[in-house]
């Protein structure tokens, strides 16, 4: 492939800054702009995995002191030849090195273009190349975690599982059919069986996508309820901070304040929002309004409700605006007289918790309801998840297959259409590996990476 190079770290002052060269000219490139502090220490004649002090120059003239790191293909990220530039970091020694490398016969690197090029040169296949940008932008602990799982393979393990199995069953049906006097019958229960366990596993992955979202990218969460329920306590409890103003004085908070917090692994992205009652102060009527355009659309909603007061119109309205959406309620200020119709809040939602926010050991009960709120106690970040609406498209697609498969084993049907819906769904299979994938399929896969990678 012709030769590329790009800046693999981020732009602005740091330790060192990390110019990176691959293709078939890598090496001659880089001999042209690196001059070895040692005379005997040429690129061009080094081995895989050295490196080798010296200058970066253009020309005649010297640009900084660094080192090459060199890699021959096919064992390097790309499987190509590839060369590492790492000099000072800033802003103009990167880019002066980077002049150079173009002058010199590389051409720009596009986005995400050495990931794609270890992925065409079947270093990795595509659900690891897509864990390359999650790990890049991972926001949490278990985020971290679940995208070095899947860095390593494990949803191309279970991919390829599963089409194995299918290939295995297509193969019997092709064989009875091409072959009917000297294949064996086709066993209807072994075939079944095999598409039963496919589905279980596309079935799994696909509950747990939204999950695996949750765990890559963090959460939307909004505090919301009547003023005085202790929404702002509860948002500094999380936080760990007094980020927002707590004040006995009804209507302090009238803007959305917001704060994100790793909540044991999981990033929340939490906003505080404006107490919902009806008011006649214009100020703090929009801070109503923005409060319930913020519920409508959160990833997850925390209800705060205030025990020693009966339900009045904002909680009410707060029940209503909270239907459908994934919810944790918190009856707060346990430690006073309980007078709040607990009944009708728990026919509502799927969690509901009760704690003093003022007691710090209320925290954890709280991180709990979240998770599970979330669906992410007892789901491993070293299961293979789904991380884009591409894999979820090939996994739904297969699943479709795969129940079709089954319904027209059931109900009698022709085993050629059967053999048809198999092929589908291997079909769906590859194209979540990227073993089947067109080629605007992958501009736009690695179009969402940074340059340098």
């Amino acid at each position: 492939m012709d030769t590329i190079a790009g800046i693999a770290t981020p732009p602005g002052e740091g330790g060192i800054a990390i110019i990176r060269i691959s293709g078939d000219d890598a090496l001659e490139v880089a001999s042209k702009i690196f001059i070895p502090k040692n005379k005997n220490r040429a690129i061009k004649n080094a081995k895989g995995y050295t490196a080798i002090f010296g200058t970066a120059v253009d020309g005649d003239t010297e640009l900084d002191e660094a080192v090459a790191l060199i890699f021959r293909g096919p064992r390097s990220y790309t499987g190509e030849d590839e060369v590492e530039i790492q000099c000072h970091g800033g802003n103009m020694a990167p880019k002066a090195i980077l002049r150079a490398a173009y002058r010199e016969g590389a051409r720009p690197a596009d986005r995400g273009e050495y990931t794609k090029r270890a992925f065409l040169n079947g270093r990795i296949s595509l659900t690891e190349a897509e864990a390359v940008a999650e790990m890049i932008s991972a926001q949490s602990s278990q985020g971290e975690r679940a995208a070095l799982s899947l860095m390593k393979g494990s949803l191309y393990r279970k991919a390829e599982e599963m089409k194995a199995g299918l290939i295995t069953a297509e193969a019997n049906i092709s064989a009875a059919i091409e072959f009917p006097d000297e294949a064996p019958d086709i066993d209807d229960a072994e075939i079944i069986s095999i598409l039963s366990e496919t589905r279980d596993g596309l079935e799994k992955l696909l509950k747990n996508y939204s999950t695996g979202l949750a765990v890559m990218r963090g959460v939307p969460v909004v505090i919301a309820g009547s003023p005085n329920v202790g929404k702002s306590t509860i948002m500094n409890l999380l936080s760990g901070t007094d980020r927002a103003i707590v004040s006995p004085t009804a209507g302090t908070t009238r803007d959305v304040i917001e704060s994100t917090i790793d909540c044991d692994g999981i990033t929340l992205f939490l906003s505080d929002t404006a107490g919902i009652r009806d008011t006649d102060d214009a100020a703090e009527a929009e801070g109503v309004r923005r409060a319930l355009d913020k519920v409508s659309d959160t990833a997850l909603l925390i209800a705060v409700f205030d025990q020693s007061k009966k339900l009045d119109e904002g909680d009410r309205k707060l029940l209503e605006t909270a239907e459908g959406i994934p919810s944790v309620a918190i009856i707060n200020k346990s430690d006073l007289e309980n007078r709040i119709e607990t009944g009708e809040i728990k026919k509502r939602f799927a969690e509901v918790i009760t704690i003093s926010a003022i007691d710090e050991s209320s925290r954890e009960e709280i991180v709990k309801a979240v998770h599970n709120a979330i669906g992410v106690n007892g789901l491993s970040p070293d299961a293979g998840l789904l991380v884009s609406e591409r894999q979820r498209s090939c996994v739904e697609r297969g699943l479709g297959a795969v129940n079709e498969a089954i319904e027209a084993i059931e109900y009698g049907i022709t085993y050629d259409a059967v053999h048809v819906l198999i092929g589908e769904a291997i079909e769906s299979l590859a194209e979540l590996s990227g073993e089947n994938v067109t080629e605007e399929v992958l501009d736009d896969v690695f179009s969402r990476f940074c340059v340098g990678k």
